[in-house]
């Protein structure tokens, strides 16, 4: 021991006779090196959110197959590409449900971090940029994760190898090295884009650690779908659609036949076309997504099934008392699996179903006075879409409608109209922001202008939502009905401008029923609110001569309220 602290003086003879020297020189390196140990776990958590791209090792005598930074390249911009239509599809309609751990994709020359390579460009000195490379190496023991790739070729194959090295599993450790390979029979150089196309929907699929497809062929297909399925969701486009849904029946069918993220998709795509048909064959198509492990894609499959009952018993006016609870029964289910609380659209699911069992219960009403039942459902649907909101702000079906409670209760509350009526337009405007072509929205906005008779912009949104959906019937029953409106607020001098008002509204009274043709209650109810408009406007029905063409097109759609409209003044 004398020895050990006589050598230790000779080292440190200055700090041994200043005990307070040593102890403060001690403490000063215990903290360097927990400084250096939490800015190691720092940086080892950054490089395990950035995977770098190296160029490609040529291993043949073939001096055309030196494209290994192309190669690298291609891989990269595939990643991207891939990677952004899952986030698109994440964001804008819960289709995907991958997780959100997936690196950053950085392109790199020699394996080193991206800003090891350009300290020189911010402005880095040299001595301290040389000091974060000695780092580097020497005190981190950094390990970059890195993706490096090699053509092969044997006898008339070319074989496509790519290696992911250094990559940390949960504990911290680096595991050991992934690889993926593709091959070709022919020395085509022309088809090594596609075989690289092929790697990176294989290496997306484990980076992204999905379960939802068994085949890096299904996954192909299903991401193709995903593609079109957006491109259908921005144009309203219906060949989209249909090749959206072909895509995705490829992919079930390379899972041979069940492919739950598939199913819920295909299903996702009918229910967003409004008709009873689709709606049905959505329901079908949400309850085969329930066949899966994931307790996120049953999660959504659940909302999707109750999204589309409150369809059948809101929209096409189907279904009974037992139809809403099936709802509200699924929609707690969604709610309850999600234990993350954290997918915007199992949210907005929940929030939906009360917000149709608050309509349900205010119909009931004969006085529109509210029960405590609608109270309670207004609030819970309130505060679920508030919830979407915050978990996605740019999620345009949670804006829209919440939009369309509050117009809603604006019909109900005289006293508070005009403050809901404000709420709900606010909300349809951030609607538009986010989705400029949601044509929902822009209906809504036609309907409040309406409502504040403000009768050109009310047309203007109106013909808008027709624009990006032209088929879409309530924007021609609510034509129909701003016709009307414009009618009545006319002078019984103004006869011409009547007559052509009259006919416009009975044209799309007539276009709106041939687009819900076949569904009896639904026509029923549609020729209700067209007759309500008269009584609430205290027009005459019989002031009229109806067109031959008209009068047709009304007795075709079976229009039930059609001989009180023509009232004998049919034209011959």
């Amino acid at each position: 021991m004398k020895k050990l602290l006589s050598e230790a003086y000779t080292l440190f003879p200055t700090q041994l006779d200043n005990p307070l020297s040593l102890i403060i020189s001690l403490i000063l390196l215990a903290l360097l090196a927990v400084a250096i140990l939490f800015l190691r776990r720092r940086y080892l958590g950054y490089l395990q959110t950035r995977l770098l791209f190296q160029p490609w090792v040529n291993m043949t005598n073939n001096e055309e197959l030196n494209i290994g930074t192309s190669l690298s390249e291609i891989l990269f911009f595939e990643l991207e590409d891939i990677q952004e239509i899952h986030r698109k599809s994440r964001l804008s309609r819960g289709l995907w449900n991958e997780k959100h751990s997936i690196p950053v994709f950085e392109q790199t020359r020699d394996g080193k971090p991206d800003f090891l390579s350009k300290v020189k460009l911010l402005g880095v000195s040299g001595k301290f940029g040389t000091l974060l490379r000695f780092a580097h190496f020497f005190v981190f023991f950094a390990q970059p994760v890195v993706l490096k790739g090699s053509i092969h070729k044997y006898g008339p194959l070319i074989r496509l190898q790519v290696t992911l090295d250094g990559r940390r599993n949960s504990s911290g450790q680096v595991g050991r090295s992934q690889c993926w390979k593709v091959e070709d029979e022919h020395e085509d150089l022309s088809k090594i884009p596609q075989l690289v196309s092929k790697l990176a929907h294989m290496i997306y699929m484990k980076l992204a650690d999905n379960n939802g497809c068994k085949t890096p062929e299904s996954f192909d297909y299903l991401t193709q779908g995903l593609g079109k399925h957006l491109e259908y969701d921005t144009l309203k486009d219906e060949i989209g659609a249909e090749e959206a849904i072909k895509l995705y029946e490829q992919a079930i069918a390379a899972d041979n036949g069940k492919n739950a993220m598939a199913s819920y998709n295909i299903a996702t795509i009918r229910y967003s076309r409004y008709k009873h048909d689709d709606n049905e064959a959505a329901i079908r198509d949400f309850l085969d997504a329930l066949h899966t492990s994931s307790s996120v894609l049953r999660a959504q499959a659940y909302s999707g099934l109750a999204n589309a009952l409150c369809q059948k018993f809101q929209r096409h006016k189907r279904g009974d008392e037992s139809t809403l609870t099936g709802a509200i029964r699924y929609g707690e289910y969604a709610y309850e699996i999600d234990e993350a609380k954290g997918i915007a659209a199992i949210v907005k699911a929940l929030a939906y179903v009360w917000q149709v069992v608050n309509e349900a219960e205010m119909d009931k009403s004969n006085n529109g006075e509210r029960t405590a039942r609608s109270i309670e459902a207004f609030d819970n649907a309130e505060c679920f879409y508030a919830e979407a909101i915050k978990l996605n702000k740019e999620y345009t079906i949670a804006h829209n409608n919440l939009g369309y409670l509050y117009f809603y209760m604006a019909k109900k509350e005289k006293e508070k109209r005009e403050m809901l009526l404000r709420k709900a337009e606010q909300c349809y405007l951030q609607a538009i922001k986010f989705e400029p072509t949601y044509f929902d929205a822009y209906d809504n906005l036609g309907q409040i202008y309406m409502q504040r008779k403000h009768y050109n912009k009310s047309m203007k949104y109106y013909y808008t939502a027709l624009d990006y959906k032209p088929g879409y019937f309530a924007t021609h029953e609510h034509l129909s009905h701003l016709f009307l409106h414009m009618l009545s607020d006319l002078s019984e001098s103004e006869t011409e401008r009547r007559s052509y008002l009259a006919r416009k509204a009975i044209d799309f009274h007539g276009e709106a029923l041939a687009m819900i043709e076949g569904e009896t209650k639904k026509i029923e109810d549609t020729c209700n609110e067209f007759r309500k408009v008269f009584e609430d406007r205290k027009l005459d029905l019989g002031a009229w001569v109806v067109p031959k063409e008209s009068s047709e097109r009304l007795e075709a759609a079976q229009c039930v309220c059609y001989h009180e409209l023509v009232n004998q003044n049919k034209e011959s």
